[in-house]
């Protein structure tokens, strides 16, 4: 007959692939929670299985293992939920049916410990396929919301929670992959040491009250090893699977923008980033933006040609015609005002106005300076802008009636114009410098003055559309001062290149991590400035996932009738534009890889897994795995046989001359690469 006192062996109740792959000190916690008996769950199955809490201060023998416990995750959608999945491979998608559980846990990386992941398996009763209840397959039949409880992003060995994930989306100084791999294992580091010390704490009180008591000493558990974390390559990887997840979402946020002004400047600051096969073609990043600082379009390109630039016109075209939006009205830009360039590229566009930005014109102005240092430089620059623009008479009066106001109030009795003037401006434009006789322009600065006089006209503000727009007031002398927007010129664009080049974080990115930082930065960035063009009031939610607060939005409005958040605007579907990297490989006549399993490099050995593919057969010998068929070119590298060809007057070299010919002929693209050029010229 057992004894009554016992102990229960709560880890014989756990399937033999768990224990294959949990550790052994939390067999016993979760084999007494989640199992009635061998193989049999209880009754009230959720989700989450936290740990039991840590034991307190006791006289009893301290067992390491409840101080290291790990929670686990449980996705069983159709046991828990009753889900009906349907079988991915059949024509007549039958129903799957429950195979029990899959028998491989895996194990997830969290923000200061690990935990699990377990799931159930599912078999089609037709194909005879079998199915892990969160692969994407299974994963698309789910709704938005259902989805959203699965919180987290698989790879090939190792799992990672999306709260990790959310850390390396913003795109700040300092914010890589390899600062967060530091700070997950430092987080992780400190966890565990915690742990250990109170684990060891309470071994010393245990040791201490044996010893007290004239005991025999016992013998203490050494605590378990601490796991590393993986390497930064692996934190990329699962970046980059996150923003590969919700591609289609980053870009309708981007494309379903429509506004009334256009801008539109490149720049080259960020495209040095771009490493890999693509990177000796790229030279330009050209984006389009509107006067709220929001971001239209953004490319990479050869040259800022018409050839290279037609195509990201052409889908801004049917972008507003698909939508039914009406055409923008302005157009500024930073050069080519006065030529047929941008008129072609928007032929459909009659109504479109092409205007240059001042502050370019300024700029070329400038050029007839001879030094930027020049003492004279600034009051130089200021009459240029005094020229340019001109200041609305009623805003300057009110201007200067709110400043006598406050400087009545801060106890001048009757301030004159001067002094009021005086306040208005804080600093002196210019300081008295006729002892120099250093000349402040150049001998062809009227040559200059000539050229760029004809675009004039250029900067005339349109009377089709209004350049100011009322954001906000602020009250100087007990009078209310109106605050404006403007939307003249290219500035917010400038503004957007000096950021750009941090949404690529440290020095270089391949194609494919170059996509996803840009994408992704774009799309924070676009919802950052949101606020600009909304009435409501500013959301007290800071997020950037834009599929997570869609589903928000959704449910909200059809549960509370009330959207949770009023300031969300919802966006629409991808327009199919090519964004980033994607139009570049438009223009070398190839197409981006959007198999992240074969672009990406996790950086984990085969040793850092759990099992082995061959003991995981054993585990389960039913286990289907599918692999994808890949065409391998066969493709010969052997240039040993080496042909001389003559002329009639046995002149040699001909054959070079062939090589350079079949190099041009074989060239799809309209220019020519630096590797390509390079390569040429070896010919």
């Amino acid at each position: 007959m057992e004894s009554p006192h016992r102990k229960t062996d709560f880890s014989q109740r756990l399937p033999l692939g768990w224990r294959e792959t949990i550790d052994p000190n939390d067999w016993q916690w979760i084999g007494q929670h989640l199992f009635a008996s061998k193989g049999v769950f209880v009754s009230d199955l959720k989700n989450w299985w936290h740990t039991p809490h840590p034991p307190g201060p006791s006289s009893n023998l301290p067992s390491f293992g409840s101080y290291f416990y790990k929670r686990l995750f449980l996705w069983m959608p159709r046991k828990i939920w009753l889900f009906d999945f349907k079988c991915p491979c059949c024509a007549r998608q039958h129903s799957l049916t429950s195979k029990g559980l899959y028998r491989r846990v895996s194990s997830v990386i969290d923000i200061k410990n690990r935990h699990y992941l377990a799931a159930e398996y599912l078999e089609c009763s037709s194909c005879k396929g079998t199915f892990i209840s969160y692969e994407h397959r299974l994963m698309e039949q789910l709704t938005g919301d259902d989805k959203a409880r699965f919180g987290i992003v698989l790879t090939r060995k190792i799992a990672c929670d999306k709260s990790i994930v959310s850390l390396m989306r913003a795109r700040t100084l300092g914010n890589s992959t390899t600062a967060l791999c530091n700070d997950i294992h430092e987080l992780q580091s400190e966890e565990w040491m915690r742990n250990t010390l109170i684990y060891l704490s309470d071994c010393q009180r245990h040791k201490n009250e044996r010893a007290r008591l004239n005991l025999t000493p016992a013998q203490y558990e050494a605590p378990p090893v601490f796991k590393t974390p993986p390497t930064q390559k692996w934190f990329l990887a699962v970046y980059v699977r996150d923003v590969w997840s919700r591609l289609e979402t980053l870009k309708g946020s981007a494309t379903s923008i429509y506004v009334s002004i256009l801008k539109i400047d490149s720049t080259k600051k960020v495209t040095r980033k771009l490493q890999g096969t693509s990177a000796d073609s790229v030279s330009w990043c050209t984006n389009v933006g509107n006067e709220k600082g929001e971001i239209l379009l953004s490319i990479l390109t050869n040259f800022e040609s018409l050839s290279n630039l037609d195509k990201m016109a052409q889908g801004l075209i049917a972008r507003y015609h698909s939508a039914g939006q009406p055409a923008p009205l302005v157009l500024y830009s930073d050069r080519d005002c006065c030529s047929s360039k941008f008129t072609t590229m928007f032929n459909l566009w009659d109504n479109l106005i092409i205007l240059l930005d001042s502050w370019h014109f300024m700029r070329r102005l400038a050029f007839a300076s001879t030094n930027e240092s020049h003492p004279l430089y600034a009051i130089f620059m200021s009459r240029i802008l005094t020229a340019i623009f001109e200041l609305y008479s009623s805003d300057v009066a009110l201007l200067k009636e709110a400043k006598c106001g406050e400087l009545k109030l801060a106890g001048i009795r009757q301030p004159s114009q001067e002094t009021v003037l005086k306040s208005i401006t804080k600093q002196e434009l210019a300081r008295p410098c006729h002892t120099l006789g250093v000349p402040i322009l150049r001998k062809n600065a009227f040559e200059i003055l000539e050229t760029e006089i004809k675009h004039i006209q250029c900067l005339q503000d349109p009377t089709v559309v209004l350049l100011y727009t009322k954001t906000g007031s602020i009250e100087k002398g007990r009078i209310s001062l109106p605050v404006y927007r403007c939307a003249r010129g290219t500035t917010s664009l400038e503004s957007f290149h000096s950021q750009i080049k941090n949404f690529i974080p440290g020095t270089s990115a391949n194609d494919v991590h170059f996509q996803a930082f840009l994408l992704d930065g774009i799309a924070r960035w676009n919802t950052a400035r949101k606020s600009a063009s909304l009435d409501a009031p500013v959301s007290p939610l800071r997020s950037f996932d834009i599929a997570l607060k869609n589903k928000l939005h959704q449910l909200s409005s059809s549960v509370m009738g009330v959207p949770v958040d009023p300031c969300y605007r919802p966006p629409s579907f991808s327009s199919g534009e090519l964004l980033g990297v994607e139009h570049l490989y438009g223009e070398n006549v190839s197409t981006l890889s959007l198999d992240v399993d074969k672009e990406i490099d996790e950086g984990i050995g085969e040793e850092e897994t759990f099992l082995t593919p061959a003991e995981a057969e054993d585990l389960d010998p039913e286990l289907d795995i599918t692999c994808g068929s890949f065409v391998i070119s066969q493709q010969s590298d052997d240039d040993t046989a080496c042909d001389v060809s003559m002329d009639l007057k046995s002149i040699p070299g001909w054959n070079l001359v062939d090589k350079m010919a079949t190099f041009l002929l074989e060239s799809s693209s309209l220019a020519f690469k630096r590797k390509d050029a390079d390569t040429f010229i070896q010919l």
